[in-house]
């Protein structure tokens, strides 16, 4: 069985690879014990696109925005369960500004627990 939240903020702990190791959520922390799967979703046209500078300074959009999925084993104080976590580069929530070493500029990155799986 799978119950699907609202998404719900989570506070995240990633490996050197980019993968969830551990969150806090609900105020309960969990270990992550495996990534069961990994994929990117294209997030609704209404996002926008991802802000740049141009050399000119000036700003405009370009692609689209993507967020990716994991899905993973993880345990708490409660017990073990299987959690779809979503990292996203823009929400409307309070998120945390990281830079990207690419291209310089500030992007939103996010962490949401989006199901439970029984």
């Amino acid at each position: 069985m799978s119950r699907r939240h609202p998404p719900e903020r989570v506070d995240m702990v990633v490996g050197a690879d980019g993968a969830p190791a551990a969150f806090r959520w609900r105020g309960r922390g969990y270990i992550v014990r495996s990534v069961l799967a990994n994929w990117v979703e294209a997030m609704p046209w209404w996002s926008g696109g991802i802000p740049i500078r141009t050399a000119g300074g000036q700003s405009h959009l370009q692609g689209h925005l993507h967020s990716q999925l994991w899905r993973v084993e993880a345990r708490g104080v409660t017990g073990a369960g299987v959690y779809d976590l979503r990292r996203s580069p823009l929400h409307i929530h309070v998120s945390t500004t990281v830079r990207s070493a690419d291209r310089g500029d500030a992007v939103s990155v996010s962490w949401w627990v989006e199901r439970v799986l029984d």
